[in-house]
Parts: C-alpha cells; sequence; structure tokens
C-alpha cells in the first residue's frame, strides 16, 4: 500500500515538472505571495511568448519585492520586447540602482537611450557596462555604435574593432572547449 502511496506522489510531482510553466504555476499556487514564485512565472510565459501575462507576473513580483534586480531587469527586457521603451528604461534604471555592478541592465538602459537618440546618456551606460565587464564584446561595440553617432570615428573604430576581437575569441574559446553555445545570464 505504500509503495502505491508513493508512486502516485511520484507520478503527480512528474505531472508538475513537466515544463517551466507548470513548475512554476504550482510554485505560485502554493506560495502565491513570494517574489521569486512570479518572477519563475514570469519567465516560463515570457519563453513562451505570452509577454503580456509575463509582464503581470514580473509586475508583481517587483511589488512584492521592489529591490529584486532581477525580476526589475526581465521586467525591463519583456516591456522591451513589447515596444514599451519608455517603461523599459524605468525598470532598468531601478535595477542599476539596486545592483550598480549589473552590467546587462547597463547595457540594455543603454540601448535603450540609443533608440531615443540620447546619445550622451548611451554612453555613459555602455561605459558603465564595459567597465564593469571589460571582456564582453558587446558591450564594446555597443559603446562604438553610440561614439560614432556622437561623430566620435576614431574611439568609435577603436572599440568595434575591441568588440570585434573579444567575440571572435570567445568563439574560439567555446570551440576548443567543447560548449557549442555562448554562456547566457542566469535569469535567476
Amino acid at each position: 500500500m505504500l509503495v502505491l502511496i508513493f508512486a502516485a506522489a511520484s507520478h503527480w510531482r512528474n505531472v508538475v515538472w513537466k515544463d517551466n510553466f507548470s513548475l512554476w504555476s504550482d510554485v505560485v499556487n502554493k506560495s502565491p505571495y513570494k517574489s521569486r514564485a512570479h518572477h519563475g512565472l514570469g519567465s516560463a510565459l515570457e519563453q513562451e511568448g505570452k509577454l503580456e501575462e509575463a509582464v503581470a507576473h514580473y509586475f508583481e513580483a517587483v511589488r512584492i519585492n521592489p529591490n529584486d534586480a532581477l525580476a526589475r531587469y526581465n521586467l525591463g527586457v519583456t516591456l522591451e520586447r513589447q515596444g514599451k521603451r519608455e517603461e523599459a528604461v524605468a525598470h532598468y534604471s531601478v535595477a542599476v540602482r539596486i545592483r550598480p555592478d549589473y552590467a546587462a541592465a547597463h547595457n540594455n538602459l543603454g540601448l535603450c537611450f540609443l533608440g531615443q537618440g540620447l546619445i550622451d546618456q548611451a554612453m555613459k551606460e555602455f561605459r558603465q557596462a564595459v567597465k564593469i565587464r571589460p571582456f564582453h564584446g558587446m558591450y564594446h561595440i555597443n559603446l562604438g555604435i553610440a561614439c560614432w553617432r556622437k561623430g566620435l570615428h576614431k574611439l568609435a573604430n577603436k572599440e568595434i574593432r575591441l568588440g570585434k576581437d573579444l567575440r571572435k575569441r570567445d568563439k574560439t574559446q567555446q570551440r576548443m572547449s567543447g560548449h557549442p553555445f555562448p554562456a547566457t545570464q542566469n535569469r535567476f
């Protein structure tokens, strides 16, 4: 009889753990007042392309824990995917205020500013991202693009060339290590 109970429990856990959406939905149902639960469900929904629902859960996550820089960042990414750049800027700005060493948030904030034509603010954010992660090629390339738009062509060429070299070196290291994909930022 005990074996049947454990088998049933095991089967139920497999149903819950079948994918990220079902897992995080179960977590939210059991812990509706936990920021991490809503953040996880938001991420699962975003991966499925359900951006409106994802935004709702990210908003709930930051309502519960306003100092969760990663939830703010992911909310900004999702809002940006919806074309809501100004709202994304607000959340990226909070993320870098909470975590000044958050290079990806500085970079995305810079991209938003660049898209709005705010070149000086974009350069400031890209410089901060490069300062935090000096070997991240894309941050140098983005800084180079901003410099080019500012008319600083010599500096732009230097940053873009450095960024391309760093990206090429990264790809070579990945091939040599046997890892086919670049390391992505852990969203949790």
